[in-house]
């Protein structure tokens, strides 16, 4: 799973029971290795929460940045606020 980590984070979320959606919109995961934070959602295009490498250190930091930036998402898209870290 190291060569894939959107299918790595795919599959911890699975295995955790994050539930990848948002007022019944699918939220996607995409891999950005020149994140610098583990984890972060943007406003703009609240449906994909993009994770860095820092987020792989373990399954356990990579579900709590999915499960953290999952929540900044669906906030965005119910017309929320949530703050906006590295961007």
């Amino acid at each position: 799973m190291s060569l894939n980590p959107e299918m790595y984070a795919n599959e911890v979320a699975n295995k955790y029971g994050i539930n990848l959606k948002g007022s019944g919109q699918k939220i996607s995961i995409s891999y950005n290795l020149e994140l610098a934070s583990a984890g972060r959602t943007k406003a703009i295009n609240p449906n994909v929460i993009e994770i860095g490498p820092s987020a792989l250190y373990s399954e356990e930091e990579l579900a709590n940045t999915i499960a953290h930036d999952l929540n900044h998402a669906r906030s965005f898209i119910k017309g929320g606020n949530a703050p906006e870290w590295g961007v």
